[in-house]
């Protein structure tokens, strides 16, 4: 595994001299997308061949009047978050962004009394939705287990119809390289199966990190 990304020629020749690399679906699509308040959505997957990794991605909409945290505010107790294994990640989400927001992506799309949120897949009593399209660009986690459990929750909320959550396009796979899951990009694009030959490989980190450079500047 190559733990540094060089792009250019060391990653050519990085790839050049891996074998063959194949990635496995967990699973693809699946949705929830109905209105949650404080509850969970749980992933269970047993049976899970040899890999050394595995990359997570989703969309996520929040809906309504999601206040983030503020301790001096008994309405500001928002969160939301994942857990792979029982490693847990959670954030505050606001639906304005200030200091009570501690959500790590922002690149969101706000959604608000116009005609396009009639669009959505799913239900806003206020008008108000929060979109994040595969959320923080994706997550990838060392694992070697044969199982794999994926929590989404939320707490803290307001009855769920002042604010509730959903989750759309879950896409899970495992690999063995973490230059080829990170190359890959957003499960939700990629074709079925995942096997990529070399070549494309460096094609896609060279392409991937131009588009990180365009961000960036």
């Amino acid at each position: 595994m190559f733990k540094n990304l060089f792009v250019g020629a060391g990653v050519l020749l990085a790839l050049s001299l891996s074998p063959l690399v194949q990635a496995d679906w967990l699973t693809q699509g699946d949705s929830y997308l109905e209105n949650m308040g404080n509850e969970t959505v749980t992933l269970t997957f047993s049976d899970l061949g040899e890999h050394s990794y595995v990359k997570l991605n989703w969309d996520l909409y929040l809906m309504d009047t999601w206040d983030g945290y503020n301790e001096e505010n008994e309405y500001s107790t928002d969160f939301w978050g994942f857990s792979v294994d029982g490693q847990s990640f959670d954030w505050a989400f606001s639906m304005v962004k200030n200091s009570n927001d501690t959500n790590p992506d922002e690149g969101f799309r706000y959604y608000s009394s116009n005609p396009d949120i009639h669009t959505l897949p799913v239900t806003s009593r206020l008008d108000n939705v929060l979109f994040f399209d595969n959320y923080n660009d994706g997550w990838i986690f060392n694992h070697t287990s044969d199982t794999l459990t994926v929590t989404f929750f939320a707490y803290g909320l307001q009855k769920i119809t002042d604010e509730s959550w959903a989750i759309d396009d879950i896409y899970i796979g495992t690999g063995n390289d973490f230059v080829a899951l990170d190359a890959i990009g957003n499960l939700q694009d990629v074709p079925s199966p995942l096997i990529f030959s070399p070549a494309l490989l460096a094609f896609l980190m060279l392409r991937r990190s131009k588009s990180r450079n365009e961000l960036r500047f």
